[in-house]
C-alpha cells in the first residue's frame, strides 16, 4: 500500500463515496481524521465530471472512498479495494488500494488519529462487504457488546413467545445500507454513524429504523411482484423499483442455494451481481459491450444509452461456459 505520509492531506474538501456500509463507513472514519467539508454518494459507481465547472458551481471531490473513478483524469486521492483501476501511468488520482474493504484500508492508515473510541465503525463496513472475520481483535476486546444477543424478531405463536436473536454486530451494517437504498437518504446513514458514540446507536435510531421498515415493505412487494429466470449455470431477475434492492435480492437469492445471481432493476437500469462466477459474468458481458465492475464475488453495473432489457436478456442466453 502507498505510504499513507506521502499524501499530506490536511484538509477533505469535497468528499465522495459509495453509497453503502463499507464506504460510508470508510468517509466517516476519515471524518474522525481529517476536517471535511462536504459529502456526497454519486448516483452512479464512480461517475463524477473530473474538472471544475465554475459555470455550475461544480467542484469535483478531492478524495473519493470504495469506487473507482470513471474518469481516470480526474486528480485527487481515492481509497479502495476493487480490482481493475487503470495503471498509475494511465490515471492523474493517486489511489491507496488493497486487498480489504475500503473501511479496512482507511482503518490501517490512519488507527493511530482515529480516536479509539471510535475504531468500532470499522466493523460496520467490514460486515457490509461479508469480511466480519477480519474484525480487529482489541474491537472486540473493547466493545464486547458487539457480542451481546440482539433481537431481530418477536412474536407470540400460540401463546408463546417466539424470539429471534443474533449478535448486535450482524445487524449493524444492515441498518447503514438500508438508508443507502432509499433514494437521497444515504445521508441519513452517514450522519448517524458519524455521531454514534455506540453500535447501539445506530439499531435504536428512530431514523435508519423508519428506512429499515420501508425497505423492507419494498421488498416483500418486489418478491410479490417478480419472478426469476434460471439459466443453467446462473440466475436473472428482473426487478422494478425506486429503491437500490437489487444488491439485496442478488445476495438473498445467492445465499438460497450457492446459484450465482444476477439482478437488473429496469426502473434504474442498474444491475447486481452475487455469486461465485460474478467475475465470469463480468467478463463475458464485458465482451459484449456491457458496462460492469466489482470484485471476485461482488459486482454491479448499469444499462448505458441504447442497451435495453430485452437485449440484455437476449444476450444473457447466449453465455455458456464451453
Amino acid at each position: 500500500m502507498l505510504d499513507i505520509n506521502s499524501l499530506k492531506i490536511k484538509t477533505i474538501d469535497n468528499l465522495y463515496m459509495h453509497d453503502d456500509a463499507d464506504g460510508i463507513s470508510a468517509a466517516v472514519l476519515l471524518g474522525h481524521v481529517f476536517k471535511v467539508n462536504k459529502v456526497f454518494c454519486p448516483e452512479n459507481f464512480g461517475e463524477w465530471e473530473p474538472f471544475p465547472d465554475i459555470a455550475k458551481n461544480y467542484i469535483p471531490p478531492d478524495v473519493c472512498c470504495d469506487m473507482i473513478p470513471q474518469h481516470p483524469e480526474w486528480k485527487g486521492i481515492c481509497f479502495d479495494h476493487h480490482p481493475n483501476h487503470p495503471p498509475a501511468s494511465e490515471r492523474k488520482y493517486t489511489l491507496v488500494w488493497d486487498q480489504v474493504p475500503a473501511s479496512m484500508i482507511v482503518y490501517n492508515a490512519y488507527k493511530k488519529l482515529i480516536p479509539a473510541k471510535y475504531h468500532w465503525k470499522v466493523a460496520v463496513g467490514l460486515i457490509g462487504d461479508g469480511q466480519g472475520d477480519t474484525i480487529p481483535t482489541h474491537i472486540w476486546r473493547s466493545n464486547p457488546e458487539l457480542l451481546h444477543g440482539y433481537s431481530m424478531y418477536v412474536a407470540e405463536k400460540y401463546g408463546k413467545l417466539v424470539i429471534s436473536t443474533y449478535p448486535l454486530y450482524i445487524r449493524l451494517s444492515s441498518f447503514i445500507n438500508a438508508a443507502c437504498k432509499i433514494p437521497d437518504k444515504w445521508y441519513v446513514a452517514y450522519q448517524v454513524l458519524k455521531n454514534a458514540k455506540s453500535p447501539m446507536d445506530l439499531v435504536e435510531d428512530p431514523a435508519l429504523g423508519a428506512c429499515k421498515r420501508a425497505v423492507k415493505e419494498e421488498y416483500n412487494r418486489i418478491l410479490k411482484d417478480s419472478r426469476p429466470i434460471d439459466f443453467p449455470h446462473f440466475r436473472y431477475w428482473r426487478i422494478d423499483s425506486t429503491m437500490k434492492l437489487e444488491r439485496t435480492i442478488g445476495w438473498k437469492s445467492e445465499q438460497k442455494d450457492l446459484k450465482t445471481t444476477l439482478v437488473l432493476n429496469i426502473k434504474t437500469n442498474r444491475m447486481s451481481v452475487r455469486g461465485k462466477l460474478s467475475l465470469f459474468l463480468f467478463e463475458e458481458l464485458t465482451k459484449m459491450g456491457y458496462k460492469l465492475a466489482g470484485h471476485p464475488g461482488f459486482g454491479g453495473g448499469k444499462l448505458e444509452k441504447g442497451q435495453s432489457p430485452e437485449q440484455f436478456l437476449k444476450d444473457l442466453r447466449k453465455i455458456k461456459l464451453i
